[in-house]
């Protein structure tokens, strides 16, 4: 029995634009009680009338009005979301090279090429699907005529990592010079340094010769004084 009421209930409450009361018989609205004698009848309000009354606009409130809408509402959400990831991912397929990351609008401001040349020539993704089957046939293939920059590339592919790729670095952006030149400055700081210690050395052994000749100057003067 309450299997069949669910099922009635889904099937029809659900379908029905004003709830499930559309389905099922109205009770009298009035009870009429009637004087023969006197001729007079009376009635009242039906307590089952009220009590369906209350149970239809219930079941249209939370049922039609409110579950369904938000059943609704969250099949809509989905569906625009799952419209703005499609759309940002062709956006991005449009406006972001594959390989640095960089978007067209960095390009046309700071850029010395056009982005699509970039992604053409300099970072075209081809190019690195290419080197990775390359060092890959190469590994299975002639294992020893590898060199170390293969390797690395592919024991980083192996393992998952990216770093091996120019993440957010382009040579017409200038990025691959900047960080030419942060290296050189590295270098000329490792070569001051090595200098400073050079001449701190340098300067270390003067003193110690120094004091090692007034040593030699005070052990002499001793040995005199020593024997007058």
């Amino acid at each position: 029995m309450c299997t069949y009421g669910l099922t009635y209930t889904i099937n029809w409450g659900t379908r029905s634009g004003g709830g499930i009361g559309e389905t099922m018989p109205d009770p009298s609205m009035r009870n009429e009680e009637r004087d023969i004698d006197a001729g007079v009848t009376d009635w009242s309000i039906a307590w089952i009338w009220l009590i369906r009354s209350l149970f239809d606009f219930l079941f249209f409130l939370i049922i039609i009005i409110i579950i369904m809408n938000i059943v609704f509402g969250i099949i809509i959400d989905t569906f625009s979301d799952l419209r703005s990831q499609r759309d940002e991912k062709t956006s991005n397929k449009k406006t972001m090279c594959f390989i640095c990351g960089i978007g067209r609008d960095q390009f046309d401001q700071e850029g010395q090429t056009d982005f699509q040349r970039h992604c053409e020539y300099e970072h075209n993704k081809w190019h690195y699907l290419f080197y990775l089957i390359h060092c890959q046939l190469l590994a299975e293939e002639e294992p020893d005529d590898i060199n170390a920059y293969e390797r690395f590339v592919l024991n980083c592919f192996l393992a998952g990592d990216i770093s091996w790729m120019p993440l957010g670095k382009a040579i017409t952006m200038g990025s691959a010079q900047v960080a030419d030149k942060e290296d050189e400055e590295v270098g000329k700081n490792v070569v001051n340094m090595k200098m400073t210690v050079e001449q701190m050395k340098a300067d270390m052994e003067d003193l110690a010769e120094s004091l090692n000749g007034q040593m030699g100057e005070l052990k002499e003067q001793i040995m005199l004084l020593l024997a007058k």
